[in-house]
């Protein structure tokens, strides 16, 4: 049993964060109880460990020019907080306790909720902002709420004299996001001569094999690999997001009546089916829970979603996916970049930053989308193949997941296949 005294301004948000690292990833017991000083106090049988964590007590006062990534370092373990300290003052052993003055709490808190979508001001007209404009761009290859995970964990260990966290075993888990089950057949005109036009003007290549694709009815359909990502994903944790929603300039081309094929095939290979929200839902429960219903006629209960062109403004779009009943999200990573965007490779509860609630949902990060690194022209193969090494690595020696999605259409050359099997068995 842990006690943990929170001070009465940001308990709430303290709690959250502790409930995250010690009871839902470490399965330990928490007791929490109020103090009157501002500090936040864990104590475990030995000396305890005493937080500064000014920023949860008020975080409404951060300003953008406040962030300034400082590197720490406790017992061997390096880590970064998103707040200046001093090197000597980072974290003090004394008798009466530890008390840690890099703020890990509130650097949690903020990469877990998605506060940083709070200083980033206009967003653009899907909620979001690219990992160049980030804060955290030069830290997110790394996942820094697993490395806060971590030294709390030995400084807990150094305490008690024991390690009570619970084991964890490293997965992966390949996501697929069905956005065009076909490359032309059965595509409304308008779409057709769309992806002709992409062809030529955004892709740089010619439109002939999609056109000779749409006028011949016996060549095989390059985005049909379903039946070889299935096989190569047995015994692989997999979710594969539906759209289910309407036609859609930027949404994808397909209704649900039009593929019934492919969702028997999903549903007689037993994977998790998920609802892929149209393009501008992300902001919209309702629309949300129509398109969910919409599934669910052909697959009952569906609890994961993820939105199309990864759309996110966060607390907003996490209130809209409580609404709208989606129990696990997979949404929270960046359009044009790898790594970890919430700080971390596990699940855990999302929370409302401007209600100071936690929501009923969970988020399930997304570390990889094959785009941000396939679509890397300064980048060789062995270089692109060395970065999805290299974060599969980081993942594994934090025992966490490592969510990748790999579009059904995005196997069409052969540097695509292998890179997919690269992410797949790395």
């Amino acid at each position: 049993m842990i006690r943990a005294a929170l001070p009465e301004q940001g308990a709430a948000r303290a709690r959250y964060v502790l409930s995250v690292l010690l009871e839902d990833w470490g399965g330990l017991e928490v007791a929490y109880m109020q103090r009157q000083k501002p500090e936040i106090r864990l104590q475990a049988g030995g000396r305890p460990l005493i937080f500064h964590s000014p920023f949860l007590q008020a975080p409404q006062s951060l300003k953008m020019t406040d962030v300034k990534l400082t590197d720490f370092e406790y017992e061997g373990l390096d880590s970064t907080v998103l707040w200046p300290v001093p090197a000597d003052q980072a974290i003090i052993d004394t008798a009466d306790g530890i008390h840690i003055h890099a703020d890990i709490l509130g650097s949690a808190f903020f990469l877990l909720t998605g506060y940083e979508t709070a200083l980033h001001q206009p967003l653009d007209r899907q909620g979001r902002f690219s990992a160049r404009d980030s804060l955290l761009r030069e830290v997110l290859q790394r996942p820094l709420v697993n490395e806060y995970y971590e030294i709390l964990r030995a400084m807990l260990q150094k305490t008690m004299g024991n390690d009570c966290f619970k084991p964890r075993q490293f997965r992966v888990v390949a996501t697929h996001d069905v956005d065009h089950p076909t490359r032309t057949r059965s595509l409304p005109l308008p779409h057709l001569l769309k992806n002709l036009a992409g062809d030529v003007m955004q892709r740089k290549q010619t439109c002939l094999p999609r056109l000779r694709d749409y006028l011949s009815s016996r060549r095989p359909d390059a985005y049909d690999t379903f039946d070889y990502l299935l096989e190569r994903e047995r015994g692989i944790e997999s979710i594969w997001y539906l759209f289910a929603g309407g036609f859609g300039w930027n949404n994808p081309s397909y209704r649900l009546d039009a593929v019934t094929p492919l969702l028997h095939k999903l549903a007689d290979s037993g994977t998790t089916i998920g609802v892929h929200f149209g393009l501008g839902s992300y902001l919209d429960s309702t629309r949300m829970r129509r398109e969910k219903r919409n599934l669910e006629r052909y697959f009952p209960a569906i609890e994961h979603s993820r939105q199309h062109w990864l759309s996110l403004s966060a607390p907003a779009t996490f209130r809209a996916l409580a609404a709208a009943g989606v129990g696990t999200d997979s949404t929270f990573s960046y359009r044009d970049a790898p790594g970890f965007r919430a700080g971390c490779c596990r699940s855990y509860q999302l929370f409302d930053y401007e209600t100071d609630t936690p929501l009923p949902v969970r988020e399930l990060p997304l570390i990889l989308m094959e785009s941000t690194v396939v679509d890397q022209p300064e980048l060789s193969q062995l270089e692109k193949m060395e970065t999805i090494a290299d974060l599969k690595d980081t993942v594994r020696r934090h025992k966490g997941d490592f969510v990748f999605l790999w579009h059904n259409h995005r196997l069409v050359t052969p540097e695509e296949r292998l890179l997919y099997e690269v992410t797949l068995q790395a």
